[in-house]
């Protein structure tokens, strides 16, 4: 279905036109500790520490970076709630632009 894996049969495939925009993949659970309460703009500013390098804390740029991120997705009202209190859906969504920061 996204043409990662050819297909093994040998019926004719139907075309598929291809994305403009790479396909990014989230999986389905997160991986956040879920003992410490970190903010949800703490959450999508974790997807940026490879862009911020070792030991560096984020500066003004990363903060409107992620806001920015935050806003994109309908959430920027859930940038000071604790992560760990958001309901699955919510928590999806403030999920969304963390992949962004990593390309």
């Amino acid at each position: 279905m996204l043409g990662i894996l050819k297909p093994s049969g040998e019926r004719e495939q139907p075309r598929i036109r291809r994305a403009s925009a790479p396909v990014r993949l989230r999986p389905q659970r997160d991986s956040i500790d879920s003992v410490l309460p970190y903010t949800s703009s703490a959450v999508v500013m974790m997807g940026r520490f490879r862009q911020m390098g070792l030991f560096r804390f984020p500066g003004r740029a990363d903060t409107v970076a992620t806001l920015r991120a935050l806003a994109q997705v309908g959430v920027e009202d859930l940038g000071e709630k604790v992560f760990r209190d958001l309901s699955g859906g919510q928590k999806q969504r403030v999920l969304m632009p963390r992949p962004r920061f990593r390309s």
